[in-house]
């Protein structure tokens, strides 16, 4: 019996979602960004994701240690779930492989944006 081409694919979609459904999802607690200083500073992208975005992650912590750019993704019991090269990402990338992984981000608030609750500006 000739199965088509059409009906081939359907069959190996069932399969390969029957396979995924039952592998096992890690949930990502917390991050390291982690990369040697003198290499940071010489990639104005993730120097700017370091300066400006990283504090909007309250679980990733920057870690200055040698090596190329890389953020280490620890799951709940604080082990190594993952390890992602970012030497070659954008700032706006590494934002959104964070927020992919489910970390949690809570942009902080700059001075002139920050009101009261009648709406008039906080100094």
């Amino acid at each position: 019996m000739k199965l088509s081409f059409v009906a081939l694919v359907l069959v190996l979609l069932t399969l390969t979602q029957y396979v995924h459904s039952d592998s096992v999802t890690v949930v990502v607690k917390k991050a390291q960004l982690l990369a040697c200083s003198c290499k940071l500073n010489s990639n104005a992208e993730l120097k700017s994701f370091v300066d400006n975005e990283a504090k909007n992650f309250p679980y990733l912590e920057v870690k200055f240690n040698g090596g190329s750019p890389r953020i280490s993704f620890l799951d709940d019991s604080e082990k190594e779930s993952e390890l992602v090269d970012i030497s070659l990402m954008k700032s706006t990338e590494v934002v959104e492989l964070l927020k992919t992984k489910g970390l949690v981000y809570q942009p902080k608030q700059t001075q002139e944006s920050a009101t009261d609750d009648v709406g008039t500006l906080v100094k």
